[in-house]
């Protein structure tokens, strides 16, 4: 459609915005939106478009700034409040987040949307004991929807309430069996309370219905390693490293294999490529020090026990083979002290 543009004509950027928004095209809608002043867009309600718009788009800030000016006019435009919350949250300014939602609440105490923001919020803030009351609430708002006992599980497992969670888990697979995830989140349940054998048919279902997901080649391979099946455990952290070459995890987890399984060389290779995709992960560089240390190369394994320290600075592992590193070089004061250390966060 080729339309002769000029701000004295903000309808017809208004009407391209329109068809732009059909479309999706979100970007191109807030070309056109900017063109027009913001008192029109207020009068014509085409600013809580933009606000939507830059939300999608992951333009927080502004979006906000857009719903602020929305609620200065109109306090109880609840969805507006909704807007606000989830930009809030997005933008981990998390107690202003659950101020909005707990207003917009107050205004609509049923509001979907607004209580599953609630959620995730309390979630974040590992306030569990909230997030599983304003999950009891999602559930009954959404009349029982799928989702809404995956998110109530989250919050029950978050407050130990493992038994509960599990009920959950699985009536949310009994109401959407085709969904992987719903699956996938009840495996990784089942494994977490030692039930393997549950977790390992849980996680065959889901991979017979997304044969793809890397990530749930490498659940399930986890789980063959906990049974002691290696074999059948490299053989899923191969097919996720086929799957998704740039997952830093499908290369930790096939090499944490191969160094249990004594292929040294392998496991290099696999660890130092986890390590250039993600080189944040203590546990990549706290693997890669225990083949330094399996080779008796001790200044290696020393950097590398030392990094994964520098990472996360509670990682006992690190301390003890760090200490035994030091014992090995004689520096005995900072074995004794890397032992200490290891002991004070082990309880």
């Amino acid at each position: 459609m080729a339309l002769s543009l000029n701000k004295n004509r903000p309808e017809l950027y208004e009407l391209r915005a329109m068809i732009y928004l059909k479309r999706n095209e979100y970007e191109k809608v807030l070309r056109n939106l900017d063109q027009i002043e913001l008192g029109r867009l207020e009068r014509t309600g085409l600013l809580f478009g933009r606000a939507v718009c830059r939300k999608i788009l992951g333009q927080y800030s502004l979006a906000l700034q857009d719903y602020d000016i929305i609620l200065k006019g109109n306090p109880v435009d609840v969805e507006s409040i909704k807007g606000k919350a989830e930009c809030l949250f997005n933008l981990n300014r998390l107690e202003e987040a659950m101020e909005a939602a707990n207003r917009g609440l107050k205004l609509n105490a049923v509001h979907e949307d607004l209580l599953r923001c609630a959620v995730d919020i309390e979630l974040r803030r590992e306030n569990y004991e909230p997030a599983v009351m304003f999950a009891n609430r999602l559930v009954s708002a959404s009349g029982c929807a799928a989702y809404t006992y995956d998110m109530r599980a989250n919050a029950l497992e978050g407050y130990g309430e493992l038994d509960r969670a599990l009920k959950d888990r699985r009536q949310a697979v009994e109401l959407v069996p085709t969904a992987s995830g719903y699956w996938n989140s009840l495996a990784l349940l089942y494994a977490q309370t030692g039930n393997n054998k549950e977790a390992l048919k849980c996680y065959n279902k889901a991979i017979k219905l997304n044969p793809q997901d890397a990530k749930l080649r490498i659940n399930r391979g986890v789980t063959f390693e906990e049974k002691g099946d290696f074999e059948k455990a490299f053989n899923d952290f191969d097919l996720a490293v086929s799957l998704d070459g740039n997952n830093a995890d499908s290369y930790y987890f096939r090499a944490r294999n191969l160094f249990d399984m004594g292929e040294m060389d392998k496991c290099e290779r696999d660890i130092n490529m986890a390590i250039k995709l993600a080189d944040k992960d203590p546990f990549s560089f706290y693997l890669r020090g225990k083949v330094h240390e399996k080779r008796k190369d001790l200044a290696g394994a020393l950097s590398d026990y030392s990094q994964a320290i520098v990472l996360d600075q509670e990682f006992a592992p690190a301390y003890k083979r760090r200490g035994a590193v030091y014992f090995d070089l004689g520096e005995k004061a900072k074995a004794h002290a890397d032992s200490i250390k290891a002991h004070e966060l082990q309880g």
